[in-house]
């Protein structure tokens, strides 16, 4: 695919100072798409105590924060959901960095040992996220007279290389979806895994493209897909919550296991912040008493934490609708209203949006809520 390419002999007699080679390794998941991935280790630090990330910049963050880009998703009825393909390797790298890209490769045990060297921005390299983000935004501002709908969608609903943005009439979506697929073609990048809420505007969509979800589920009532922390269902409208991958119960517990389940519940904006608080505080607890990581819980502790994690699977119960407004409704007014509250154990800051209709329907909406432990005295 001409991401990486056998350096020549004739660099191969440079200097050591002007190259360097990077360590990689398998990594497998249970993926239809992607079984297997090369991950490259720009963090390992060759005999001179020295990495490639120690010599690169990261670069300032240049996307909109994670919660803007959900509250955006949110705020009108038709949704587009698209994500960009092997986003990293859409970008070259110039080609005098490269021989600071190299790695050692072989296709087989009895092959030898062949110098490669990437041509294209690297996952696991320091400066990768800002150079593939910065280059997406450059070609939207370069495009932003001619394509003006899908500019704006890039720079308020593109988080990395996943793509929400919302519109209020189908129209506008498929509009949308044109632009954008032709904002990305010209900068070389590939847009994949498109979905949407409207049957209308997805049919209108490439089958090759579209999420495979939605290809093959198109009107299921099961169709999930998971964007940026949340967990989203085209078919129905409205987002879900679940508990999966969580350690196994067991006799014994450590505050080790309790922060690496109580992580693994990331919720952005909030929804569901009375049950991620919960963990929050049994940990405060833990460091009160000065429990040890691999340490046995304490016997009343331990009950606390099993208590919340035999309860947790009944958040897939919960349902949010996607739109603060329902489909349909004319809006005539808006307000937003801020509750907080405190008590010794925890303090929160609420935000709901309440929607005023022409019909004299009133809708009130979450926006977002944060939760944090209170201090310890």
């Amino acid at each position: 695919m001409g991401h990486a390419e056998r350096v020549p002999e004739a660099d191969l007699i440079k200097p050591a100072s002007h190259s360097f080679y990077l360590a990689h390794h398998a990594a497998y998941k249970d993926s239809a798409s992607t079984p297997l991935r090369v991950v490259f280790d720009g963090s390992m630090k060759t005999t001179t105590g020295v990495s490639l990330n120690d010599q690169l910049f990261v670069g300032p963050t240049v996307h909109p924060p994670l919660n803007d880009v959900l509250i955006h998703f949110r705020q009108h009825s038709y949704v587009l959901t698209t994500d960009v393909s092997k986003m990293y390797r859409a970008v070259a790298l110039a080609p005098e960095d490269r021989d600071f890209h190299r790695f050692l490769w072989r296709e087989k045990a009895t092959d030898p040992v062949v110098d490669y060297r990437m041509t294209r921005v690297t996952f696991g390299i320091a400066s990768a996220p800002f150079l593939a983000t910065n280059s997406v935004l450059h070609l939207a501002e370069q495009n932003e007279s001619e394509l003006p709908l899908a500019a704006k969608a890039v720079k308020e609903s593109f988080y990395g290389n996943d793509g929400l943005p919302s519109v209020e009439t189908k129209q506008e979506a498929i509009l949308l979806h044109h632009q954008l697929q032709d904002l990305f073609n010209r900068g070389g990048f590939k847009l994949h895994k498109w979905d949407s809420n409207s049957p209308k505007v997805l049919n209108l969509i490439s089958p090759e493209i579209r999420s495979s979800k939605s290809t093959s589920n198109l009107g299921n009532s099961n169709n999930f897909v998971k964007t940026l922390g949340m967990e989203y269902d085209s078919s129905q409208d409205h987002f879900k919550f679940s508990s999966t991958d969580l350690s196994a119960e067991q006799s014994s517990i450590t505050k080790r296991e309790v922060l690496s389940d109580s992580a693994k519940i990331f919720k952005p904006v909030g929804l569901i912040s009375y049950v991620t608080i919960l963990p929050k505080i049994i940990f405060q607890h833990l460091w009160e008493r000065g429990i040890a990581w691999d340490e046995p819980l304490p016997p009343d502790i331990q009950k606390e934490w099993l208590n919340w994690r035999t309860q947790l699977p009944d958040i897939s119960a919960i349902r949010i609708p996607h739109c603060y407004t329902p489909f349909g409704s004319e809006i005539v007014d808006r307000q937003l209203i801020g509750f907080s509250d405190a008590s010794e154990k925890a303090y929160c800051g609420v935000v709901c949006l309440r929607s005023f209709s022409t019909a004299g329907g009133v809708y009130t909406s979450l926006v977002m809520a944060k939760t944090r432990v209170a201090p310890i005295k």
